[in-house]
């Protein structure tokens, strides 16, 4: 789990807010419709699963995305993933030994959002 690369992606790309000191929800993360509270952060960096609703939110905000695992020359799998809006005009794109870092990386690359090539976890 990259707990910093986490906090970015639930910020800038699914739209969430950590609710700040003083509030009964201390410490809990607001969706983007003030509607779902979730106590724990997702761990969109390292299961499949929850970083699947990063492409999913990518799409409701115009971004089609591919993704493609290659063997290096090594014999070690390494993912691509390409982020392109509907309008064609531009792509961002990201590798990582895994699918949803990549998947992170690329949806942060599309909303603008710079990221270091190795964020600590």
């Amino acid at each position: 789990m990259n707990s910093e690369l986490n906090v970015l992606v639930a910020q800038k790309v699914m739209g969430w807010t950590l609710l700040p000191k003083g509030d009964l929800r201390e410490g809990c993360w607001l969706d983007e419709h003030n509607k779902k509270l979730y106590l724990v952060l997702a761990d969109f960096s390292g299961d499949i699963a929850q970083a699947w609703r990063v492409v999913e939110k990518m799409r409701e905000l115009g971004w089609d995305t591919t993704i493609n695992c290659h063997q290096t020359a090594r014999g070690n799998s390494q993912y691509l993933v390409e982020m392109e809006p509907l309008s064609r005009d531009d792509f961002h794109k990201a590798v990582s030994k895994s699918a949803p870092e990549a998947i992170c990386r690329a949806a942060l690359a599309a909303v603008g959002c710079e990221v270091p090539a190795k964020v600590p976890a």
